[in-house]
């Protein structure tokens, strides 16, 4: 019995680590800086434990007020799901400005679509762990869960750094893209050429809050130079 929590404690601490880690690989892939520069602290954990906890919660909730397939039908057992995408996966388009989406809506809107289906699979998979006794009825329906909760901190990343609305500018035109620990990841594109690198922090640097037109020029630069 011991054992088996051990396990099962070990499998959630491995779960959220990986989750952290694929959340701040679709910022780097966004970006277009080397996943090799991320690393991993407390407060990225404490971010995917919220994450985690946010995207099981949602999920079950949905999942409780799910219309009985065999009483109100298929089309309306996933319409409820489907309203539930749409209402997650809402504010990622909308804080999308519109001059990002004029330069990139097939990409945008592609990843936002891809949310909402992964949500669906979500919703209905944690639906039948819960009918079947808390376990999956078979190993495909767990690869595919665990692929399914992977692919949305992967996303989630993605379209949270599509959001963002400030960057922070330090000395040369070089951009603060992200901070890991004492590490500064630093991102500078000119012309759709882009260059990365590495510094810890400092605390006399002074940085210059960009928000915007501009914010939104870089990350088109960023994402063309990347392409």
């Amino acid at each position: 019995m011991i054992d088996k929590k051990i396990s099962i404690v070990s499998i959630i601490i491995s779960m959220l680590y990986a989750c952290s880690f694929i959340f701040n690989y679709g910022i780097s892939d966004y970006y277009g800086y080397p996943m090799e520069v991320i690393s991993l602290d407390l407060i990225q954990i404490l971010s995917s434990i919220f994450w985690f906890g946010f995207i099981l919660v949602s999920c079950s909730s949905v999942v409780y007020s799910r219309f009985d397939c065999e009483r109100d039908g298929f089309l309306k057992k996933y319409f409820n799901y489907v309203l539930f995408s749409i209402i997650i996966t809402s504010s990622w388009f909308f804080g999308t400005s519109n001059y990002l989406i004029q330069h990139g809506f097939k990409e945008n809107f592609s990843y936002i679509v891809l949310m909402g289906i992964v949500l669906v699979y979500l919703v209905n998979s944690t639906g039948i762990f819960l009918d079947n006794g808390f376990s999956f009825i078979n190993k495909k329906q767990l690869i595919y869960t665990v692929l399914a909760i992977l692919a949305a901190f992967y996303l989630s990343g993605w379209l949270s750094a599509n959001i963002k609305s400030t960057l922070y500018r330090g000395d040369g035109n070089k951009v603060l893209l992200a901070s890991y620990g004492d590490n500064y990841v630093w991102g500078k594109c000119i012309k759709e050429s882009a260059s990365y690198f590495v510094t810890k922090q400092d605390e006399n640097i002074k940085l210059k809050k960009i928000k915007g037109r501009d914010v939104d020029e870089l990350k088109i630069c960023f994402r063309r130079a990347n392409k």
